[in-house]
């Protein structure tokens, strides 16, 4: 996976950013003004390999916007430079003592550094000259470099009728990507069908996929037509393809290639569609394990676009908490939260929050910071400042315990690290799969098992059968219904259904 070294222009490994990098670009992450959140401003090096920071300088614009200062009568008039020498981290220089810290993102060789200046301005730096992009375009919202390049992706990919195939971490925003294809494409006028597989039994996927005719089965009291004969003109969006069966697989197999589906019970049927699928699985290591067909894999990755995790993306990062903190403050009658009244007034939006989620691991990515954003709008409407919760990483074991408590440690501190918000937005966003969220959350999934029961977070196995038989009869037997209601896994209820059979 890319990292935040990644999103500036490609180099050679071992170049150092004096000998091949003309500039960097700054990017606006907390400001007193949000409004401003997002803004960038390219800086070439002057000839001493510096760069220039005060009130009035550089000048910071959104796209297609003119470019203006800081502005902010806390900052001196006067500059303060950061200078970039080859293979060391940026320093301050004239005057050469610190006025604020700078902190890698990535470690001391990174090429992306925070600046927070008098608590009230903080700064992305990143090596590389880049325009700046739109803060939101094609429903993606965000002006890293990585951003954009996904833009331009969808655009080129939009213009083909190849199978796309979307991998990313959940709550990355591959659901949006395929919604932007789609609407950039020919078929944008035709319907566009989204189906998420992990909330299909196995046992109906056939049926409601490819349809199903009438007396098929039992309960066919009626034809049916599947997912493919709605799209049948336009576009299918299959979501988690990682979790389709081999049996589905080897029928989606045959819909690609011969464009033909076949109903349960019926007769073959042309249909036409252009299929994009979406992963947050390694599918190269479930084809090594023999759960996903290597050939169904080469026709799905006709293009394949890569969604890079939030935590790489820091500059989106900022720029979504104030798009979601807006939207949630418009539904409570309070966007002036948003707005600069006086430069003498303390933000609501300070930089102690934006530090936060800039430091956060955000495992259910965009997914995850919306919910925290609209929690925090709920929680801080009637504050004189915001406070996200959010789940930060834990700190490492003291050096100076003993081998075997730092090895105990190693196994406790993670789980004390999980507070209940985090584990439970991280579950909401893997459907319930403790172990697709202990991946996200970093720990073994039998930590995570123990922290939830510790917390009483629910789990399928711990449901007595009096709960399962009310959230039944109250679904009407639906089974993905009835996991949303009490808040675990689809799975994990199939599995206590079927052992109560």
């Amino acid at each position: 996976m890319d990292s935040i070294a990644t999103l500036t222009p490609a180099h050679a490994p071992g170049d150092d950013c004096a000998q091949d990098v003309a500039g960097v670009t700054m990017t606006i992450v907390g400001h007193p003004d949000p409004g401003r959140v997002g803004e960038t401003a390219a800086v070439e090096f002057d000839a001493r390999q510096r760069v220039p920071l005060s009130r009035r300088e550089p000048l910071f614009a959104a796209a297609g916007q003119p470019g203006r200062p800081l502005e902010d009568p806390h900052l001196s008039r006067s500059p303060i430079y950061l200078s970039f020498k080859a293979g060391e981290m940026p320093v301050w220089t004239d005057p050469a003592h610190a006025p604020s810290e700078i902190r890698p993102l990535h470690g001391a060789q990174g090429r992306a550094w925070y600046v927070g200046l008098r608590r009230r301005v903080g700064l992305l730096i990143e090596l590389g000259l880049r325009a700046a992009p739109p803060r939101e375009q094609h429903g993606l919202v965000g002006v890293s470099a990585a951003t954009a390049r996904l833009r331009e992706q969808i655009e080129a990919t939009a213009g083909s009728e190849l199978p796309v195939l979307l991998s990313g971490e959940t709550g990355t925003g591959k659901e949006l990507a395929a919604q932007a294809i789609h609407a950039l494409g020919r078929r944008r006028q035709q319907p566009l069908v989204a189906v998420n597989l992990s909330a299909i039994p196995d046992s109906t996927a056939a049926s409601q996929l490819f349809g199903h005719a009438r007396g098929a089965f039992t309960d066919a009291a009626r034809a049916h037509d599947g997912y493919f004969l709605q799209a049948d003109g336009g576009t299918l969006f299959l979501d988690e393809i990682g979790d389709a069966s081999i049996g589905l697989q080897v029928q989606l197999l045959r819909a690609l290639e011969q464009r033909e589906i076949q109903p349960v019970g019926g007769r073959v049927r042309a249909v036409d569609v252009r299929l994009i699928t979406a992963t947050d699985a390694d599918l190269d290591d479930a084809v090594a394990a023999g759960r996903f067909r290597k050939a169904l894999l080469f026709r799905l990755c006709g293009q394949t676009l890569k969604l890079l995790p939030l935590r790489d993306r820091p500059a989106d990062i900022a720029v979504q908490l104030v798009h979601f903190l807006d939207r949630a403050l418009d539904g409570l009658g309070r966007r002036e939260h948003l707005r600069l009244r006086s430069w003498t007034d303390s933000p609501w939006l300070d930089l102690e929050a934006v530090e936060a989620a800039l430091n956060a691991r955000w495992p259910g990515n965009s997914r995850e910071l919306r919910a925290v954003a609209s929690q925090a709008a709920l929680l801080g409407a009637n504050q004189p400042k915001i406070v996200l919760a959010t789940s930060s990483p834990p700190a490492p074991a003291s050096a100076s315990r003993s081998t075997s408590a730092v090895a105990n440690a190693a196994a406790e501190e993670p789980a004390r690290a999980l507070t209940e918000s985090a584990i439970r937005a991280t579950l909401a966003a893997h459907q319930h799969s403790v172990r697709g969220a202990a991946r996200a959350l970093q720990v073994a999934p039998n930590t995570l098992y123990a922290r939830m029961r510790e917390l009483g977070i629910p789990l399928a196995g711990a449901l007595s059968d009096e709960e399962l038989a009310a959230a039944h009869e109250a679904s009407g037997g639906n089974v993905t219904m009835m996991a949303r209601a009490l808040g675990v896994s689809l799975r994990g209820i199939q599995r206590r259904l079927g052992r109560a059979r």
